[in-house]
């Protein structure tokens, strides 16, 4: 298992413009399919992305 304690240059979202109207609405009804962790690749590279919702939090740990 590889190990990094880089950060990650940019930011990447699975949210769209819509999932944050329906969110902000309160009636967004997959969003188990944006938040949370999920595998996938990046740039040739496999690995997970979490998504959390934390409005107040000051820094995200995983």
């Amino acid at each position: 298992m590889r190990s990094s304690h880089s950060r990650p240059e940019g930011r990447f979202s699975l949210l769209t413009g819509e999932d944050l109207y329906w969110f902000n609405e309160g009636t967004h009804t997959h969003l188990y399919q944006k938040l949370g962790a999920h595998l996938g690749t990046w740039e040739g590279e496999q690995g997970t992305y979490f998504a959390v919702w934390a409005p107040n939090a000051e820094a995200i740990s995983v």
